[in-house]
């Protein structure tokens, strides 16, 4: 994919040359067909990288378990389980999920050509964008969780229950510094590298909106947890949009992290109240972050910010069809229902 063009301010020359179409002969190679071939090799390669990611995400935590052993014989496996201490375990998930990433998407970057300093703009975040977009942020999780409680309640209806992994905190200064780095640290950086950085900036080739949606749309299905999708898609499409706006991945890091960190407080506060207490800060919280985000997009619009402006680069295929070439690619399909076979485990069905 030599020659791609990756200045996405700057639409791609138009394609010169012919190409063979059946029962037409040799035509005229258009933008059109050019635009065609970019996005379904584009999408290929995504779906490989996927693909990767899932099978390294399924084997690498035993090589690294097989690796330490070396040096802690003791570590063992039972019924599935590391018996190991918790930092043991916690360095491990960690470990396994830096190289998953970096392997994965390193080679999706390495196979489509993209330069670092496009795949990831580390770009100073104006703060005037970014303080008010991690609580619209916030806002839009709380509505994100009203969402996957409607998605529950009519997964009841037919007698089935979605359940969320279970991510236990312990309360230990250990246990919270390693809840700090695997579920706060970790995954804000190395998801937007991946997600508003390596996926979204290659694909704004095809439109900054298309970008912004595929990539919302993969970081949603990457969760395989039908309660965790309504919510991944709703803040991968605020987060994405922020990262557009200001040109800097370090919004959607704040952005995430933000999130995040407030999720183990609670998760680590609510037991140490009674039952009542905890609905009740549950509650409060849900409504300050809404109170708070209708605040943040009162002052951006005050601000002169257009909030519901994108730049809208120039493509010769409809948003429809680029969307339809882009999920029903080979690699794409399989990646598709491997992630779908691997969700089933988040669904329960009550016994008849």
């Amino acid at each position: 994919m030599a020659g791609n063009n990756w200045n996405t301010n700057q639409p791609s020359p138009p394609g010169s040359g012919y190409t063979y179409v059946q029962g037409l002969g040799f035509v005229p190679y258009g933008p059109a067909n050019k635009e065609r071939a970019a996005l379904v090799a584009c999408a290929n390669a995504v779906g490989l990288a996927v693909l990767l990611y899932l099978f390294l995400s399924s084997v690498t935590p035993s090589y690294l378990v097989g690796f330490m052993r070396l040096f802690m014989p003791h570590l063992r496996y039972f019924n599935s389980h590391l018996m190991a201490p918790e930092w043991v375990g916690q360095l491990i998930q960690a470990l396994s999920f830096v190289i998953c990433s970096v392997v994965a998407f390193g080679i999706y970057m390495a196979l489509i050509r993209i330069p670092a300093r496009v795949a990831l703009p580390l770009r100073r975040a104006p703060g005037v964008i970014a303080a008010p977009a991690v609580f619209i942020g916030l806002a839009v999780s709380a509505l994100g969780s009203f969402a996957a409680n409607l998605l529950s309640m009519v997964f009841g209806w037919f007698g089935a229950i979605p359940v969320t992994p279970d991510i236990s905190v312990s309360t230990t200064a250990s246990g919270l510094v390693w809840a700090l780095v695997n579920v706060c640290l970790l995954p804000a950086f190395l998801e937007e590298c991946i997600y508003r950085g390596v996926l979204m900036q290659s694909l704004r080739r095809f439109g900054d909106g298309f970008a912004l949606v595929i990539s919302a749309v993969l970081f949603s299905l990457m969760h395989r947890n039908v309660l965790q999708a309504p919510i991944a898609l709703l803040m991968g499409l605020v987060i994405g949009y922020f990262v557009l706006r200001t040109g800097s991945l370090w919004t959607g890091v704040l952005m995430h992290f933000c999130n995040n960190l407030l999720a183990v407080t609670q998760q680590v506060v609510t037991p140490m109240l009674e039952p009542e207490q905890g609905r009740m800060l549950g509650t409060i919280l849900v409504l300050f972050y809404l109170v708070m985000g209708l605040v943040s997009i009162l002052v951006l619009s005050r601000s002169g910010v257009n909030l519901f402006h994108l730049n809208q680069s120039p493509s010769a295929l409809p948003v429809r069809q680029r969307a339809k070439l882009f999920f029903t690619c080979p690699a794409m399909v399989i990646a598709l229902v491997l992630i779908i076979w691997l969700a089933r485990g988040s669904v329960q069905f009550l016994p008849r």
